[in-house]
């Protein structure tokens, strides 16, 4: 199952520089076991295609969320938060 399983969610903004050069930084890498999340800073914000799963949260709440942030998955419950790629 999923969940039986370490993943990272790498939480983005689509505007900001520093996420872009993360997420330039896990196509090199060919990351595994990645999920970007997009907190959306404008209406019906999209995200470009890339090699991992993505989604975008629903943009009526007020998402706040300093980015980029890692977030590390374990048999889904959170070991770790940080700001670079593992």
């Amino acid at each position: 199952m999923l969940l039986e399983k370490t993943w990272h969610v790498l939480l983005i903004h689509t505007d900001c520089e520093k996420c872009q050069a993360m997420m330039v930084e896990l196509e090199k890498q060919k990351a595994k076991k990645f999920v970007i999340v997009v907190v959306p800073t404008r209406p019906n914000e999209k995200m470009s295609e890339t090699a991992f799963p993505t989604f975008v949260l629903d943009n009526r709440n007020g998402w706040f969320a300093e980015t980029p942030c890692v977030i590390k998955l374990s048999e889904g419950i959170c070991v770790a938060v940080g700001e670079q790629i593992p």
